[in-house]
C-alpha cells in the first residue's frame, strides 16, 4: 500500500545529516527546530485502490484519506525535532529502520547531498540535498522516484526547517 511508502519520505525530509562519515556537520545551532513542506510531495501519485481502502477500519481509512488529501496539496504542517550536539556531530540516525542506504556526494559546513536508495516493499532512489541557509534555517530539496505494486511516482518536495530554542522541551532527541 501506498502508505508504507509515506514514512519513508518523511525519513528522508526530516534528515539534517547522513552519518559519521560526513567530512563536516552542517553549520546549525542545536535545540529545537520545526520542520515543515512547501512543496508538492508528488506528482501522479497512484491512488489507493478501494479495494485497499475498504479492508481499513473507519478510523483507518480516515486518517489515510486525510493525510493523502495533505500530501497532494503540499500541506501537513510542520514537525518538530530535538537536534543535539552529538547528532549534529554524527548525523541524524537511520529512520528507515535499516531499509536506506545512504551515499554522501558532497559534505560541507553550507550543504551536504545525499544519494538514497530503500528497499522493501516500496523501493525508491533519489537525491536529498541539505543547504544551512544560515545557523538557524536549514533548506532541503528531496528528489526521488518511488516504485511500489509495479507503479512509479516521482516526488519531488521542498522542506524549509527553522531553529525554535536552544531547549528542547518535552521533544526526545532524534535516535
Amino acid at each position: 500500500m501506498l502508505l508504507r511508502c509515506l514514512p519513508l519520505l518523511f525519513a528522508a525530509l526530516l534528515a539534517v545529516a547522513a552519518g559519521p562519515c560526513l567530512a563536516e556537520p552542517l553549520a546549525v545551532k542545536t535545540g529545537l527546530w520545526e520542520t515543515a513542506g512547501s512543496g508538492a510531495p508528488a506528482t501522479a501519485a497512484p491512488q489507493i485502490p478501494e479495494s485497499a481502502l475498504a479492508k481499513l477500519t473507519p478510523e483507518q481509512r480516515a486518517m489515510v484519506q486525510q493525510r493523502m488529501a495533505a500530501a497532494s496539496s503540499g500541506g501537513g504542517g510542520g514537525t518538530k525535532v530535538c537536534i543535539t550536539e552529538e547528532s549534529r556531530q554524527k548525523g541524524i540516525g537511520d529512520r528507515s529502520q535499516g531499509r536506506c542506504t545512504r551515499t554522501v556526494l558532497s559534505s560541507t559546513a553550507q550543504a551536504l547531498q545525499i544519494h538514497m536508495e530503500c528497499t522493501g516493499p516500496s523501493q525508491a532512489t533519489g537525491t536529498l540535498t541539505i543547504t544551512a541557509v544560515n545557523a538557524e534555517t536549514i533548506d532541503m530539496v528531496t528528489d526521488m522516484t518511488v516504485l511500489h505494486n509495479g507503479q512509479q511516482m516521482p516526488v519531488h518536495r521542498t522542506t524549509q526547517s527553522h531553529w525554535l530554542a536552544a531547549d528542547c522541551g518535552n521533544v526526545k532527541p532524534m535516535p
